[in-house]
């Protein structure tokens, strides 16, 4: 199944429409054809890159859109390419990459919606939480007269990552989710979900499982605290892979359960408790839950009126409880963000992170402790330039493992000066990153002098990022290494038509071994169409709302705010609303507004409100939300899965998603390659909310929330706000 079902599904797309009906139907698209050129000089192994020489492919992207009414819509995707490239695609030729039908009728006695091609399904983040080439319908019966509402979702498709490589047998999900919603009681959720796993390698064995789990949800209130109670349980039957051999994860049942409590009062106070305990053999293929892990949670937060918020929490993990050796993790954290005090000419805006974490097993092989500080801030000097400033100290000291203690600290220091030139506005952001290092072979210090720079126009776009890095190690065994790394982006934009350029250059020189050389140049051609329905009436992309209508009333500060503020708002009200919400003072970088403020009160990560103006208009408003440090790729997984289900819990069922690769030990590698991709959109009704993980200029791996009036196709993954670092 290769370029055949691209022609099929073009073929469906066009059939039984006649000339004059396609004026009724909003048609868009994109097409970006694209020449590469790698060099590739030493040890390959050092290498960012894999193959060298010339590489080509060409992207299509075609939608298509009909509004019958205000409740009855079908829309038609198709994205694929043809391909001559060994980093775009496994496969030569031409090839289906992503096709979606949606048809959603809400004006019958059984409104319903049908989804067949690349679908996600949710649900819920303990049962199945994944994308499916495959089908799914959700039916809304009218049961009673109650002010009950009922919704029936089924969905079946196989987990593979490629049409040409579609095959049902070998990973395949069929689900059922009933969803009962009272508007004074609450909602409840009966799920079942059935998988096949066929691994097909040697001394591996064929795993079904079936997981089933019920969930409930109510709201209520207690004297001035809104308190919402979440709870479910939910149960495993079958095989998984096992730990020794594949017979050891043979005809195994378990249990997974959930609480969370979450209060709020006075605008002000928020606190939440959550309890969590998956079993030994608690492993749903959908989800990405540890198993053999038992967790509590309390976190408390406090939004003080003058734009600064104090969160503290308590953790408790207790790995390896189902099991043998329980391992045992305390943490016990407290975070300043925002408005932390004023200077003059202006506040000094940031987050002040600190906590204490105690890690011990229970045959006292692992008794270790761990305190780390981190100091980001940002304080202007003048009207035209700030200063970014983070100080961040670790230290660790282990009482089992002799030479295990460390101890790092880490000074960074950014210069952000406003530029504008003729018709150009932007900023240069010079910086310095020093760190040193004890911790035995590894002690040693590391420079680390950077440069970017952003300037664009209504036109143009020009980005560019140099960094080297020092790193000098005292022991004699260690490697000492110095790296170099430089990338740069230009596009020129004219009505449907933009043409760009990408560059990057990396050198690898260490003291002992070969040294790497690598360099990239690329030059692309976007065409892009765009033909709303003649007839407006009913024609999705009429279906537009005024920007000021959202602005009114209160501003919440939660993950609402994102819709809130919108594409086309003038900036100056919005700033206004912003303040007399509570919100801390901004910082600016280039024409970007920047709030130190966490939205998504369950996910402990730094946040940051970014909107980029133009001419004193919001164009884009994205929520930054930074991984940690120190994550592995499962806990990055595990936080992005994390912030989708808010998403999705807060807006519903995504638009649209697109997923290419999985999180592995090289996951950063992946997203600067393309070769990990999250893209998942909701329309707003005032343009399109994404949240994903964009490729960046400085070759930075974070998630960004951005409400933007539209993107580009989901390939080209340049979307980041690229000013704020």
């Amino acid at each position: 199944m290769n370029g055949r079902l691209a022609a099929c599904m073009a073929a469906v797309l066009s059939y039984g429409v006649t000339a004059g009906e396609w004026d009724e139907w909003d048609v868009s698209g994109s097409n970006t054809a694209r020449a590469e050129y790698y060099k590739i000089d030493g040890d390959i192994a050092g290498s960012p890159y894999q193959f060298d020489d010339g590489q080509m492919y060409d992207d299509f992207n075609l939608n298509v859109a009909r509004r019958f009414s205000a409740y009855k819509t079908f829309r038609g995707q198709l994205q694929g390419l043809l391909n001559d490239s060994d980093y775009r695609f496994p496969d030569d030729g031409l090839q289906a990459e992503r096709v979606n039908l949606f048809y959603e009728d809400g004006e019958g006695y059984l409104p319903m919606r049908a989804e067949g091609g690349d679908v996600f399904s949710y649900l819920s983040y303990r049962t199945f939480q994944r994308s499916l080439k495959g089908v799914q319908f959700e039916l809304q019966p009218r049961v009673g007269s109650g002010n009950t509402r009922h919704s029936l979702l089924l969905f079946s498709g196989a987990n593979q990552a490629l049409w040409n490589d579609w095959d049902w047998s070998k990973d395949n999900s069929s689900g059922a989710s009933w969803l009962m919603e009272n508007g004074d009681l609450g909602s409840m959720n009966l799920n079942l979900v059935y998988s096949e796993f066929d691994p097909e390698i040697f001394n591996s064995m064929k795993q079904d499982q079936w997981v089933a789990s019920l969930a409930a949800e109510t709201n209520f209130n207690l004297g001035s605290h809104n308190f919402n109670l979440e709870a479910e349980y939910a149960w495993f039957d079958g095989d998984h892979a096992g730990d020794f051999d594949p017979a050891d994860g043979q005809n195994r049942d378990d249990r997974g359960i959930y609480a969370e409590l979450i209060g709020q009062a006075y605008q002000q106070l928020s606190y939440r408790l959550r309890f969590e305990e998956y079993g030994y053999d608690f492993r749903p293929r959908g989800s990405v839950v540890f198993n053999d892990r038992r967790s509590y949670e309390g976190h408390v937060g406090w939004r003080f009126r003058d734009g600064l918020s104090l969160r503290g929490r308590v953790q408790s993990y207790e790995d390896r409880w189902d099991s043998i050796n329980q391992l045992d993790t305390d943490i016990y954290g407290v975070d300043f963000t925002g408005d932390l005090f004023s200077i003059a000419p202006g506040a000094v805006t940031g987050r002040i992170r600190a906590f204490h974490e105690e890690v011990q097993d229970d045959f006292n092989t692992l008794d270790r402790e761990s305190d780390v500080l981190d100091i980001s801030a940002n304080t202007p000097l003048n009207e035209l330039t700030s200063i970014d400033f983070r100080l961040g100290w670790t230290s660790r000291d282990d009482s089992k493992a002799a030479g295990d203690d460390a101890d790092t600290g880490e000074v960074d220091v950014s210069l952000n000066r406003l530029v504008s030139w003729s018709n150009f506005t932007g900023a240069i952001s010079p910086g310095l990153t020093y760190r040193d290092v004890d911790s035995g072979p590894g002690e040693g210090e590391d420079w680390e002098p950077t440069i970017a720079v952003n300037l664009s126009d209504s036109i143009h776009s020009f980005r560019a990022s140099y960094a080297y890095l020092d790193q000098s190690r005292d022991v004699n065994s260690a490697q000492s290494l110095s790296t170099q790394s430089l990338s740069l982006h230009y596009h020129y934009s004219f009505r449907q038509h933009e043409i760009g350029l990408d560059g990057a250059w990396y050198d690898r020189d260490p003291d002992k071994g070969n040294d790497t050389e690598a360099s990239k140049i690329s030059v692309y051609w976007t065409w892009y169409l765009d033909r709303p329905a003649k007839s407006t009436a009913y024609s999705s992309s009429a279906a537009r709302l005024d920007p000021a209508a959202s602005l009114d009333g209160p501003l919440i500060l939660d993950q609402t705010l994102l819709v809130r503020l919108a594409p086309g708002q003038n900036l100056d009200v919005v700033m206004e609303k912003m303040s007399a919400s509570g919100a801390p003072t901004p910082s600016r970088q280039g024409d970007v507004i920047i709030y130190e403020l966490p939205l998504l009160q369950s996910i402990t990560l730094r946040q940051r409100v970014a909107l980029l103006q133009r001419d004193r208009v919001v164009d884009k408003v994205t929520l930054i939300i930074d991984f940690a440090d120190d994550g592995t790729p499962q806990t990055a997984q595990q936080d992005f899965e994390q912030v989708r289900e808010v998403m999705i819990r807060s807006f519903g069922s995504p638009s649209q998603t697109f997923e290419v690769g999985q999180f592995g030990l090289a996951y950063i590698v992946g997203v600067n390659s393309n070769r990990l991709i999250r893209n998942v959109e909701w329309e707003t009704g005032q343009g399109v909310l994404r949240l994903g993980m964009p490729r960046r200029i400085d070759s930075t791996v974070r998630m960004e929330l951005q409400h933007a009036p539209a993107f580009a196709p989901p390939r080209n993954t340049m979307w980041s706000i690229n000013e704020v670092r």
